[in-house]
Order: C-alpha cells, then structure tokens, then sequence
C-alpha cells in the first residue's frame, strides 16, 4: 500500500476534530468515508494489475 494510502486510513480512524474546553468531538461524516473507501478500493485495483472491463460474446436472440 502506498504511503497516502497509509495516511488516509490513519486520519480516517481518528476524530475529524477534537475540542477540550467543552468536550465535543466531532467525527468523519459518512460521504467523507465512503469517499475515502472508493478512492482506496479504485488504488488497489490499480496497483493489482487487474483489468476493470471483462470481454464476453454477445449472439442475438434465435441465433445458432
């Protein structure tokens, strides 16, 4: 894995932003997530050498 790779999912697991004086923590929002999971899956692919499209045969109904 590369080293943003690395980077995004260490941020991802902590807080987006802590507050001491009152105590709030405020955490990733879900778009932010998913964002991150498609950016990340989309890389590994990538890097696995694998080819996204498959190539099959397509024949019209009735036809032999």
């Amino acid at each position: 894995m590369t080293e943003l790779s690395e980077q995004i999912q260490s941020a991802l697991a902590k807080p987006k932003r802590v507050r001491n004086g009152v105590q709030e923590v405020e955490q990733h929002s879900p778009k932010d997530l998913i964002e991150a999971d498609r950016y990340l899956a989309q890389q590994e692919v990538a890097q696995s050498g694998a080819l996204p499209i498959g190539i099959f045969r397509i024949s019209p109904p009735g036809s032999i």
